[in-house]
This record gives structure tokens, C-alpha cells and sequence, in this order.
């Protein structure tokens, strides 16, 4: 969005052309014994309403073949859109924001990262990464520290 000089800006203005800070975990988190999904203590950001945003999740998981890591995001009422998943194992596209995704542990760290459009209906609230153990498991899945979520502002 362009301004001019001399302009005088509002802060709806502002906001929209100022990028929104990533949310960044900072400690490790661990779920164990539970398939249930839980909200993330560290990543969440707060979206306006009727607005189009690229969304960005890159997360160090350690979970077991056994428990494996699910994940989905919680989002204002009406949001839609569609994201991307990558692995070390491969990618898939089309995946709703607030679908599960699957991910395979190894019994070691890795790194994935999800992305793609989501757009707003007429409610603001908060976009947050929700997960847990895809089977309850005994080995912890650890969710790592300096993950993080990023939302940018399209229009």
C-alpha cells in the first residue's frame, strides 16, 4: 500500500501495511499418553476480519513411530483456504486450515513446515497451532523451541 508524503495515516492504515511479528516458541513442549489435541503455549497471532493472509508454520517435532504428531489450527468462525505440507518424507497440497495433518515420527528431530492462503470472514480473533500425539503413546512428542508461525498480511 502506498502512501504519500505529507499523508496523514490512520491506524487501520498502519496496521494493514505493517507486518504482523511471528510468534516464536520459546521452549520445548512435550505432550505424552495423550491423542488429545491441546492449543500450543507459544504459537498463536492475532488476524483482523474479511482479510487475506499467507500463512507460515516451520516446527521441529521428535516423535515416536508409534505416537506420531497431529496437528490443526484453530481459527476465526468463516476462515477458509488452502495450505501445503513439506517433510523430510514428502509434501501434500489442499489441506483445509483446520484439518488434521498427520505427521510420522522417527524417534528423532525433524523439521516441517506447512503453508498457504487463509482468508478471513467477518470476525478477528487468533490463528493457533493446535496438536498431540496422532496414537497415545508412552515417549513424549516433543514439540521444539525456535519453531515458529508467521502471518502476513495479502490484502
Amino acid at each position: 500500500m502506498p502512501f504519500a508524503a505529507g499523508q496523514i495515516l490512520t491506524a487501520d492504515e498502519l496496521n494493514a501495511a505493517l507486518p504482523i511479528a511471528p510468534a516464536v516458541k520459546s521452549a520445548d513442549e512435550t505432550v505424552t499418553s495423550s491423542a488429545v489435541l491441546q492449543n500450543d503455549d507459544h504459537l498463536f497471532v492475532s488476524v483482523a476480519s474479511s482479510t487475506t493472509y499467507l500463512l507460515e508454520l516451520v516446527f521441529m517435532f521428535n516423535a515416536n513411530a508409534s505416537g506420531d504428531l497431529k496437528t490443526t489450527f484453530t481459527v476465526p468462525a468463516g476462515t477458509t483456504g488452502s495450505l501445503a505440507a513439506t517433510t523430510d518424507a514428502g509434501s501434500s497440497a489442499g489441506i483445509s486450515p483446520t484439518a488434521t495433518a498427520v505427521w510420522d515420527g522417527t524417534g528423532s528431530d525433524e523439521q516441517a513446515r506447512l503453508w498457504g492462503r487463509i482468508v478471513t470472514a467477518g470476525t478477528s480473533g487468533t490463528v493457533r497451532l493446535q496438536w498431540a500425539q496422532n496414537a497415545s503413546f508412552g515417549t513424549g512428542t516433543i514439540l521444539r523451541a525456535a519453531s515458529f508461525l508467521r502471518i502476513t498480511r495479502i490484502s
